[in-house]
């Protein structure tokens, strides 16, 4: 999966980084600029799980867009097309499509 992710040249960039996904623990959010370059990040990610003989859950994997002008994408994994959603929780704060997030946990 390491490969898979750094001989990719990402689209899109925070703070002047970068950047093609997150990780934390037992997560990974693959972060494109277009639904062919999300496609590539996805089969690149279950040919190198499977690799390794691991496994990632097509049930699971959700697809959410954030822009201005696209609000729907279609990605499959293993032929299975994932589910598109509006928000997703990720390190105790709910990201919405618009670009806004709620804190969830508070400190």
């Amino acid at each position: 999966m390491q490969d898979t992710l750094h001989q990719h040249s990402p689209t899109i960039s925070i703070g002047g980084r970068p950047v093609c996904n997150l990780r934390f623990a037992d997560d990974i959010d693959l972060i494109a600029g277009s639904q062919a370059e999300l496609q590539v990040l996805t089969d690149g990610l279950v040919a190198s799980s499977k690799a390794f003989g691991m496994e990632v859950s097509s049930e699971k994997s959700k697809v959410m867009v954030s822009s201005e002008r696209v609000n729907d994408a279609s990605i499959t994994m293993d032929d299975k097309p994932l589910e598109l959603v509006h928000k997703f929780k990720y390190l105790g704060a709910t990201l919405h499509e618009d670009g806004s997030s709620t804190v969830e946990v508070c400190t």
